[in-house]
C-alpha cells in the first residue's frame, strides 16, 4: 500500500497509515482507478497508474473482486434466510 500511495498520491500516506478499516477503503479506491479510465481520471491518476507495477495492479483487482464476490454472496444469503428462515 505505501509503494501505491508514493505513486499515485505523491507520497501523502492516508489509508495506509489509519488503521485496516480504511486500508481497506483504500484498497477499493485503487482498484477502481486500475479497472476503469473514468475513476483514473476523476481522482487525477490517469497517468501515475500506468508507473505502478502490473502485479501490484493486478492484488488490488484481484481484491476488489473478491470483496464484490463475498458481498453478493451476503445479500444471497441474507435474502435466502428471509425466505425460507
Amino acid at each position: 500500500m505505501t509503494q501505491l500511495e508514493d505513486i499515485l498520491d505523491n507520497g501523502t500516506r492516508f489509508y495506509s497509515s489509519l488503521g485496516l478499516f480504511f486500508a481497506g477503503q483504500g484498497v477499493l479506491q485503487y482498484a477502481t482507478v486500475f479497472l476503469w479510465r473514468f475513476h483514473a481520471k476523476r481522482y487525477g491518476m490517469l497517468e501515475k497508474r500506468e508507473k505502478v507495477p502490473k502485479h501490484i495492479q493486478r492484488k488490488f483487482i484481484f481484491a476488489f473482486w473478491e470483496f464484490m464476490l463475498s458481498a453478493a454472496l451476503l445479500a444471497s444469503t441474507c435474502i435466502l434466510v428471509q425466505i425460507y428462515g
